[in-house]
């Protein structure tokens, strides 16, 4: 869903609430980029449900204004992914992208010293993700509605990159996103990730250290 941001409360479209409302809890989550997080509570009465605990302080420590257009995809059960657009450019504000120094989050993007920096897959070399093993996932979008694909953890891509198939992309997702930031979410948990690719392959550049350390 798609919103011009209010100020003490935040009103969800109304389209939106007839197909998730009933499984949106009272405490949710805003993931805005890289990672940050904030609680918010649903207020649901009878002109709809408002994100309303909890907005205002987001809205102000994010400097979002009237005319700032935002996205809100639900990405786990309560946990919304948000990106903001400016609205005279269309394009989001360059400190959703970059850090800044006075911020501080534990999940804000800071460089993987010991990561799969310097590792690049090679044109020949075999993974868990390859491109051959990928089935059709029509069954499981009939189960949660997500685009899904299985990898096998060996010890030589846990301790180098996850590999991502590139059918997969290809099939579900805008050849352009490969050079958005990515998250990785577990258990309502977010992990910003960076990623690389070649004419073949995808992979994690940035960030699969901290991600696999923590699970």
């Amino acid at each position: 869903m798609h919103s011009t941001p209010s100020y003490a409360v935040q009103r969800l479209p109304p389209e939106f609430v007839a197909v998730h409302g009933q499984e949106l809890p009272f405490d949710c989550r805003l993931v805005m980029a890289r990672g940050r997080q904030w609680p918010v509570r649903l207020l649901r009465i009878a002109s709809g449900c408002h994100f309303h605990v909890g907005w205002a302080q987001f809205r102000i420590h994010n400097r979002i204004v009237h005319e700032d257009l935002l996205t809100f995809t639900l990405v786990d059960v309560g946990v919304f992914q948000v990106k903001r657009y400016k609205g005279g450019s269309g394009c989001p504000p360059r400190s959703d992208v970059e850090p800044v120094d006075d911020e501080v989050s534990d999940n804000s993007y800071t460089e993987d010293v010991d990561t799969s920096d310097d590792y690049e897959p090679s044109e020949t070399e075999a993974d868990s993700s390859d491109d051959d093993d990928y089935a059709s996932d029509a069954g499981v979008l009939e189960d949660d509605g997500c685009p899904t694909f299985t990898v096998t953890l060996s010890r030589a891509n846990i301790s180098r990159t996850l590999e991502i198939p590139y059918a997969f992309w290809q099939r579900h997702i805008r050849m352009a996103a490969l050079f958005d930031p990515v998250y990785f979410n577990v258990d309502g948990e977010t992990w910003l990730v960076n990623l690389a690719h070649s004419a073949t392959k995808i992979w994690v550049k940035r960030g699969w250290r901290r991600f696999k350390e923590a699970n």
